[in-house]
């Protein structure tokens, strides 16, 4: 496997004064079977990015945007927790109104571990695929996906 490895201006460094930037931007090809350099390039105006895309391979399933745009927080509405109180359903975060602590917590594709072992902070608040909580105290608010 290579290793990337800077190295200076190969061959002839040039002429006039270069930046650091300019002269540490060589990285070396290995297994080329000749000498063979890539130059990393730095942007420095924002504004000169620009993108193009091509319509013919793109797929767009409009649905798909809708439920992003919907993913906003409060878009989808939400619950407002309290002890007693557990919400099931698509959650994607969870803002703590007053210092809480979780009593259950179930999310997809996530480990929570022992996230029920901590005491959270007011304005609190983490992003998951949430699909149950429940508090042991406190107050939070937690968004529908």
């Amino acid at each position: 496997m290579a290793t990337p490895l800077l190295t200076a201006t190969p061959a002839a460094p040039p002429t006039y004064n270069p930046s650091m930037a300019d002269t540490f931007s060589w990285v070396p090809v290995e297994g080329a079977g000749r000498p063979l350099f890539a130059r990393a390039t730095y942007l420095t105006n924002a504004s000169d990015i620009s993108i193009s895309l091509s319509a013919s391979d793109l797929n767009l399933n409009i649905d798909e945007v809708e439920d992003l745009l919907k993913a906003q927080l409060g878009q989808s509405g939400f619950v407002f927790l309290t002890p007693g109180t557990t919400a099931t359903g698509n959650f994607t975060t969870v803002q703590v109104i007053s210092t809480c602590r979780i009593a259950t917590i179930a999310a997809t594709n996530s480990t929570v571990g022992s996230l029920t072992a901590f005491e959270l902070p007011q304005t609190f608040s983490f992003n998951g695929p949430i699909t149950s909580i429940s508090l042991s105290y406190g107050a939070a608010i937690v968004y529908k996906l």
